[in-house]
C-alpha cells in the first residue's frame, strides 16, 4: 500500500502512465494495414464461431478440424486482444463489414457458377442455400451484418476498454 504522500491520484496516474497514441497520420503504412487485418480477424473470428455453433455444426459434426477452425480462432483472438496493446476503434467496424460483404458476394458467385460443398450440395453452408432457402439465406446475411458483426466488434471494444482500465489500476498499485 502506498501512503497518500507518495502516491498519485488516479487522474494524475492516468496522466503519468502514457498510453500510446494511435494517430493515423503518424503510423507507418504497414502498421495501418496490420491494424485493418487485425480488426477484420478479431471481429470475424467471433462471428464465425457464433455462426458455426448456432447454425452449421449439426450438418458438419464435431471433430478436430471444426474445433480448431471454430473455437480456437476466437479464443486466440480474444487472448491476443487482452494481451496485446492494439486498440479497437468503434468506427473500424466498417472493415469487417466490407470483408463480410466480399465473403457473401463470393458465396453468391460460388452458388451461381455451380460450386459444390464437400457433400456435393450447391451451397457452402445450409443457412446460405440461395436456391432452396433464399429467405433463410438473406435473413442469415442480414443477421450477420446487422447484429453479429456490430455485437462482436463491441465485445472486442469492451475488452480493450477493460484492458486499459486494468492497466491503470495495476499502475496505481505499483
Amino acid at each position: 500500500m502506498h501512503s497518500s504522500s507518495d502516491s498519485l491520484t488516479s487522474d494524475e496516474e492516468e496522466k503519468d502512465y502514457k498510453f500510446p497514441t494511435y494517430d493515423d497520420d503518424r503510423l507507418a503504412w504497414y502498421h495501418k494495414v496490420l491494424w485493418v487485418i487485425y480488426t477484420i480477424a478479431t471481429v470475424n473470428s467471433l462471428v464465425t464461431s457464433v455462426f458455426f455453433w448456432s447454425m452449421v455444426h449439426r450438418e458438419q459434426g464435431i471433430n478436430g478440424r471444426t474445433i480448431t477452425f471454430h473455437i480456437f480462432n476466437s479464443v486466440f483472438m480474444l487472448l491476443d486482444t487482452v494481451l496485446s496493446h492494439i486498440p479497437v476503434q468503434l468506427l473500424h467496424v466498417i472493415y469487417s463489414h466490407v470483408s463480410l460483404a466480399v465473403y457473401v458476394s463470393f458465396t453468391v458467385i460460388y452458388w451461381a457458377v455451380g460450386g459444390r460443398n464437400e457433400q456435393g450440395q450447391r451451397y457452402i453452408y445450409d443457412a446460405l442455400d440461395y436456391q432452396k432457402k433464399p429467405g433463410v439465406a438473406v435473413f442469415t446475411v442480414f443477421l450477420l451484418i446487422l447484429i453479429c458483426q456490430p455485437a462482436s466488434h463491441l465485445v472486442f471494444y469492451a475488452l480493450v476498454r477493460v484492458r486499459r482500465w486494468l492497466v491503470i489500476k495495476i499502475n496505481e498499485t505499483w
